[in-house]
């Protein structure tokens, strides 16, 4: 069936267009007629009520499609909004969902990579208390090679320094000696050019004993700081080449003769020579430990020395009122303070790593430190023996 959607100006429109209820009979004729009306009997009245009823009753008819459909339209309307409604409700707690979801993932996201940062950054303190220690330990060699080498210093003292370079199954230590001699930057780490040396390093594969050809410069470097400085570099060289010595020759085979120290037929590697260590500074503020000249009978007395500069260019790192006391036990070495002992910013960092260098001068493998507070400091454990280093001053080469 057509609806009939009718608002209020078509229906009154439709009221106009119905026909007209006026009287078009003049005054005279209305006044007559009603005088005939009064002498006659009064007719029945019922007809104009019904007539005015079934009109009543056709507008009804006519308005109530338009209203009915206007109402179905409306709850229709409101209808179609309560669900819109309901399903902008369903939609908002499926995004809410959704967003959960999301959000859910991503603090999964964030605590995953959160512990991932934690254990980078444990990781990181881990490698960053072994690169805090100064000298080359036992655990360094599992992933490094060493090599030892003597710098000369614009004062012309010689500092031991050992390169850590990754390991290479490929050659053998004196081809991997001789490349590192190349690479080394000397000058940017403060010191002067002297390597690679002038002279040629050999292997004698027949006893496995190296050989070093010295050139005329070096026989004949001016003064005896610079035959010094070419013995003690190549002294130092053999620390960590599992060479003993290296015998020195001319390159006619026979034994140099310097101007200074005279002939020399073999230099040996520079071993246990009871010294104690001391702080050299560098002009650009880096810091080295290095040997210190005298000899001492015992490591107590090496000890009491080392709270006095033994010259104008090395520092004492054992503070002059400091009590320590030395005591041994087959290679454990133990050190008490006679105070408990503060590790904070008086104690200069290189002061344990001296100690410990100290004692491997001695012979000993261990060092157990007693009456410090704390346990650790600069990369150590002091709550347990520590293993002497294998070597002073590390550098690492990529």
């Amino acid at each position: 069936m057509k609806k009939n959607n009718l608002d209020e100006t078509e229906i009154e429109n439709l009221l106009r267009e119905m026909p007209s209820m006026k009287d078009s009979r003049n005054r005279k004729e209305i006044y007559a007629a009603m005088e005939r009306s009064n002498n006659k009997k009064r007719p029945n009245t019922w007809g104009y009520p019904a007539i005015a009823g079934i009109a009543a009753l056709l507008i009804l008819f006519l308005i109530s499609p338009s209203l009915f459909d206007y109402s179905n339209q409306t709850q229709y309307e409101n209808s179609a909004a309560d669900m819109a409604v309901e399903d902008s409700g369903e939609a908002g707690s499926s995004q809410k969902e959704m967003a959960s979801l999301q959000e859910t993932e991503e603090n999964a996201a964030l605590d995953e990579s959160s512990n991932n940062a934690e254990s980078r950054q444990q990781s990181l303190m881990g490698k960053a208390e072994t690169s805090e220690r100064s000298n080359v330990y036992q655990d360094d060699l599992l992933q490094y090679d060493l090599f030892t080498f003597g710098l000369v210093t614009p004062d012309a003292s010689v500092v031991p320094v050992s390169v850590l370079s990754e390991k290479r199954d490929s050659a053998g230590w004196l081809e991997r000696f001789v490349n590192v001699s190349e690479e080394i930057p000397e000058q940017s780490w403060g010191f002067d050019e002297y390597y690679p040396l002038t002279g040629k390093l050999d292997l004698n594969e027949d006893n496995s004993e190296l050989i070093y050809t010295v050139t005329e410069v070096e026989m004949t470097n001016p003064g005896s700081g610079g035959e010094d400085i070419f013995y003690d570099s190549i002294a130092f060289t053999l620390e960590g080449s599992g060479y003993e010595k290296v015998t020195l020759q001319k390159e006619d085979g026979t034994v140099p003769l310097f101007s200074h120290m005279g002939k020399i037929s073999e230099i040996l590697k520079a071993g246990s020579s009871n010294k104690g260590y001391y702080k050299y500074s560098l002009s650009n503020g880096d810091t080295y430990l290095v040997p210190g000249e005298e000899e001492h009978k015992n490591i107590s007395d090496a000890l009491e020395r080392m709270k006095m500069s033994p010259n104008s260019l090395y520092e004492p790192l054992i503070p002059e009122q400091l009590n320590l006391e030395a005591s041994a036990e087959n290679n454990l070495l133990t050190i008490s303070f006679g105070e408990t002992l503060k590790l904070n910013e008086e104690i200069d960092p290189l002061f344990a790593e001296a100690l410990l260098l100290t004692a491997k001068e001695f012979g000993y493998e261990e060092v157990l430190f007693k009456n410090i507070e704390g346990t650790g400091w600069n990369g150590f454990d002091f709550s347990e023996p520590i293993s002497v280093p294998v070597s002073p001053n590390k550098k690492i080469m990529n």
